[in-house]
């Protein structure tokens, strides 16, 4: 979801206009003083804002229909692992079947740090998913990436950073499921700027999202 002052009215409209089941949330903003993002009597909301001396901005969100049951306790170890800005949780569908949910926000200048605690953790997910089902939604800023070709651009910013990133995805055989571009890396020349898919849809199988019983909304 990118900061705009019309979010929180796109927020509402999309919640109205689709009813969906999960919502993934990224660039909240958040901060203790903000209480609550929705109408708690309909939602589950499980959140972790940036500490504002970090300063402001970033923070994720997880929202998720009442009707599903929503789970910390089996994620401890993903939850209280290093790396930023990122929150998960667990659902249990009508059906029955567990589905592990991650939203992840990496900055567009996150250091090499970082960008491996992000590698580490959705290696350690694949530990926690092994009789669930995984969905990854977040803004990871690897505008480099080539994903209908499964590659990274040669020469680019970031090579390595965002190799590791692919590679990481490919060492799982998970789904890359946003195909179209997300960004215009120059927002003020719109006509000439690079198109680039940034904000990610990550799945353990190709037809998670095609079979699945939830309706899923993601916002940028």
């Amino acid at each position: 979801m990118k900061p705009t002052h019309t979010r929180p009215r796109r927020l509402v409209t999309v919640v109205v206009e689709e009813d969906p089941d999960i919502i993934f949330l990224t660039e909240t903003k958040c901060n203790p003083e903000i209480t609550t993002l929705f109408n708690t009597d309909r939602f589950t909301i499980v959140r972790k804002d940036r500490p504002y001396q970090n300063a402001p901005g970033g923070g994720v969100a997880v929202v998720v229909r009442k009707h599903l049951v929503v789970s910390e306790d089996s994620v401890v170890s993903l939850v209280g692992h290093d790396a930023q800005e990122t929150v998960w949780c667990e659902v249990r569908n009508m059906e029955g079947k567990d589905l592990l949910l991650g939203a992840i926000y990496r900055p567009p200048s996150s250091p090499l740090e970082n960008n491996d605690g992000i590698c580490d953790l959705l290696k350690m997910s694949e530990e926690v998913t092994r009789n669930k089902q995984l969905l990854v939604c977040g803004d990871f800023n690897y505008g480099n990436i080539m994903w209908e070709e499964n590659r990274v651009e040669n020469g680019s910013q970031g090579y390595g950073q965002a190799m590791h990133f692919l590679e990481t995805i490919n060492d799982h055989y998970w789904t890359q499921n946003i195909t179209d571009w997300t960004h215009l890396r120059d927002d003020d020349n719109p006509l000439n700027s690079p198109e680039q898919t940034v904000r990610l849809i990550i799945s353990d199988t190709w037809h998670l999202l095609a079979g699945a019983s939830m309706q899923l909304s993601v916002l940028h």
